[in-house]
């Protein structure tokens, strides 16, 4: 085996630490996400430092969500020009600056690296829930305090929305060909997973579990329809157990049918009717500022001005966004915004189309998740979601011993 210079030694460690640095950040998705800027910072630093070849012409590809990314914040630029609010204008380009940084960070993601960061979701994921279900159980045995009673306590990291569709993308990132070679072990971070998840009462999660479940259980029984009877029973019997344990899962879908199907019903105060009400104050914004929105910063400002006119003054004084990423884009920047955001997408989806079948659920379980929150706007929502698709949209080795073989020892 030929010796190694230490120039490229010391270009490989470099690498090796940009990898650990970038799982980090994905542990700090579930856990502590305002660590995440600072650790970007780090691994921006140390990529370049380590003079890895980079393919800018992949990155400039307008099939590739990189592009988009870039597009998108260019976008947010033009919206300045024009926005009324100067201080949230500079607070939203500094925050989301992100989406200038996070392709470049993409161009150090390699096909060896990808796995590992895969498990570092992953294992970030069964780390933060076995942390919420110690605490609970604890909270419960020791304490006689049912944190499952309430809506939030819970979650310990994220608000319960974000926490229980991350929590369910890890449990669909580790059905990824080489993320976790034993199959025990895959279903037994599903069930802490998918558990974990549906203990969030997020309805986004549980809608989006359900219906992924249901997807693969008709694959299931085309296969072998007695593993699909199992399934059955075992998800019966789980979904009995929850409601056993709490009530609340079951009580808020059935308010968010009830707000769904009877909108008389749908007060401002229920957090249903609020988002559609929201939904119909956004609509109306962008009807009149379809090509280039109100401005980067004036969006909550647009917002309750339009919720007060229409006389709903406690949307107006909680001065939300629109709870819809695509809407909250088309009100601040109209097709400006939307369409290099809906670029994202597209292509992602175009490139995990036929490759990985987990990997497209992941998305699509995004894509429904960005439909329900304005997840672009907050800091545990942001970083997350771009490294996770910069993740997605590098090609996934097929080999199976390069599988398993771990990257930072190449």
């Amino acid at each position: 085996m030929a010796l190694l210079s230490w120039e490229e030694i010391k270009k490989r460690n470099l690498q090796s630490i940009v990898t650990c640095i970038a799982g980090l950040l994905f542990l700090c998705g579930f856990v502590f996400p305002k660590l995440q800027p600072l650790l970007m910072a780090l691994c921006i630093v140390f990529l370049l430092v380590s003079r890895q070849e980079k393919d800018w012409k992949k990155m400039l590809d307008w099939k590739k969500p990189w592009v988009w990314m870039i597009v998108l914040y260019f976008s947010h630029l033009i919206g300045a020009l024009y926005s009324a609010n100067s201080s949230f204008t500079s607070f939203d380009l500094g925050f989301k600056v992100g989406l200038v940084f996070i392709p470049v960070l993409a161009l150090g993601v390699t096909s060896k690296n990808k796995v590992v960061l895969q498990r570092f979701v992953v294992g970030a994921a069964v780390l933060s829930s076995t942390i919420c279900l110690a605490n609970a159980l604890i909270q419960i045995l020791f304490y006689q305090h049912n944190v499952l009673l309430m809506e939030d306590e819970f979650s310990l990291f994220l608000h319960r929305s974000y926490q229980g569709v991350f929590w369910l993308i890890g449990a669909l990132l580790a059905f990824v060909p080489g993320v976790v070679p034993k199959p025990k072990m895959r279903f037994t971070v599903l069930l802490v997973l998918v558990c974990a998840a549906f203990l969030t009462f997020s309805k986004a999660a549980i809608i989006s579990g359900i219906l992924i479940g249901m997807g693969n259980l008709l694959r299931v029984f085309r296969s072998n329809w007695k593993v699909g009877v199992m399934v059955i029973v075992g998800a019966l019997l789980f979904a009995w157990m929850i409601d056993t344990i709490t009530l609340k899962p079951r009580a808020r879908m059935m308010q968010m049918i009830e707000s769904v199907s009877n909108q008389e019903s749908a007060g401002e105060t229920n957090s249903n009717g609020a988002r559609i009400l929201m939904w119909q104050t956004a609509l109306s914004i962008t009807k009149n500022h379809c090509l280039v929105g109100v401005g980067t910063g004036d969006v909550k400002d647009e917002m309750r001005r339009v919720n007060e006119e229409k006389g709903y003054k406690d949307l107006a004084a909680l001065n939300l966004n629109a709870h819809n990423q695509f809407l909250n884009f088309s009100v601040a920047l109209g097709l400006l915004g939307l369409f290099p955001f809906v670029m994202i997408w597209f292509t992602t989806l175009r490139n995990n189309w036929k490759e990985n079948r987990m990997a497209l659920y992941v998305v699509i379980t995004l894509i429904f998740f960005n439909l329900t929150e304005s997840s672009f706007e907050s800091e545990a929502g942001f970083i997350f979601q771009l490294l996770l698709l910069s993740l997605l949209n590098v090609k996934q080795v097929t080999n199976a011993q390069d599988l398993n073989r771990h990257p930072l020892s190449q």
